[in-house]
């Protein structure tokens, strides 16, 4: 015979029941038979209950209790502890606690926070323990179509994004996490689409990437140049149809990029074109590249239309060709095998070869 329980009280505002039965101590030390556990929380918002037994309570052995739970819109909960949350969805998650009180365990996990068609998070899998977050091997797949909760997600920043899809596997330990079979795409409401494919691992360690590390293939697509977030085109002429491809690696310490290709620009229009690596990029206060290596090409086939960008009458200037290889060396940026056309509006044509060089003071390479 066990003990038996009912709680009667509220938790903001809303009256919940919580009651169930727990075996007795001395029975389990006295016959070894497991410890049953059997509770049940009800409210208007919230059904869960906890089923299973403990093997040995006293010493934290043997842990096998089965989670559910189901709770109606979520975001009545999490605005305890934010304010503004949009309506993510209703919950429900299923999972088998076992192991040890010290390292316990989780399996079978069904997770599901659905909001209609407009929004959905789906894992299932298991953690080998839950307090340190090691032995992770998660699937997940989500998407959202409301504006309002991705702001939310990106700290407010509206009409940001207005689509996201993504699904993958989680792999490893928190200190070390390995996202396998990303396959993820976004949208912003000016048209600007990403899509991610690959694998990335998170080097825990001060190894510095190489291309080899390079997994995950980034894709991206513009209408325009400036409907690319976070490009301050104050001093950049517009282009039109921009794509790009890139490889890319992370660690704790740094981001790389390999195999990059950037396309903008129509026919007989401003035209762009970068290839190479853009090399690593440090993820610390002082941030900096190293091993850029890119070639560019550059079509600009009216310089008047930099005068309102530089407040600068440039004079007599109609097109600008530029074709060469950024690197960067010794804290500089150099621009090697070089050559300038500069088309004058009178017909003339000035061509310029040979190599440049300047420091960065805001950005350092090396």
């Amino acid at each position: 015979v066990g003990s038996e329980m009912c709680i009667r009280d509220r938790l903001e505002k809303e009256p919940f029941v919580l009651q169930g039965t727990l075996g007795t101590l001395s029975n389990n030390q006295e016959t070894g038979e497991p410890l049953p556990v059997n509770f049940q929380l009800s409210s208007a918002d919230i059904n869960a209950t906890l089923q299973g037994v403990i093997d040995d309570p006293l010493r934290g052995q043997g842990l096998n209790i089965n989670v559910k739970a189901n709770v109606k819109e979520v975001s009545k909960f999490a605005e305890i502890f934010s304010d503004g949350v949009p309506k993510l969805g209703d919950l429900q998650l299923d999972f088998t606690l076992h192991g040890d009180y010290s390292a316990p365990g989780a399996d079978s996990i069904d997770f599901k926070l659905l909001r209609g068609q407009q929004a959905s998070l789906i894992a299932s899998g298991s953690v080998a323990n839950v307090i340190n977050g090691t032995g992770l091997d998660l699937k997940f797949d989500g998407k959202s179509t409301d504006p309002a909760l991705l702001s939310w997600l990106l700290f407010n920043k509206y009409d940001l994004m207005q689509a996201l899809q993504f699904k993958g596997t989680l792999l490893g330990d928190m200190e070390n996490i390995s996202l396998k079979a990303i396959e993820a795409s976004a949208e912003t409401a000016n048209h600007f689409k990403v899509r991610l494919n690959g694998d990335v691992d998170s080097w825990k360690t001060k190894r510095k990437l190489t291309s080899k590390d390079a997994k995950l293939k980034l894709q991206f697509s513009a209408p325009t140049l400036d409907a690319i977030p976070m490009i301050d085109l104050d001093y950049i002429p517009n282009m039109q149809a921009v794509f790009g491809s890139a490889m890319v690696a992370f660690s704790r310490r740094e981001i790389g990029v390999y195999a990059s290709r950037i396309l903008g620009g129509e026919q007989n229009q401003n035209q762009l074109l970068l290839s190479g690596d853009i090399g690593r990029i440090t993820l610390e206060d002082n941030s900096h590249v190293t091993g850029l290596a890119l070639k560019i090409d550059i079509d600009l086939v009216d310089l008047a239309e930099l005068n309102e960008l530089v407040n600068y009458q440039i004079p007599d200037i109609g097109s600008l060709q530029l074709h060469g290889d950024l690197v960067s060396q010794d804290s500089k940026l150099h621009l090697n095998n070089t050559q300038v056309d500069i088309g004058l509006k009178d017909g003339t044509k000035l061509i310029a070869k040979g190599k440049a060089s300047v420091s960065i003071s805001c950005l350092l390479y090396t």
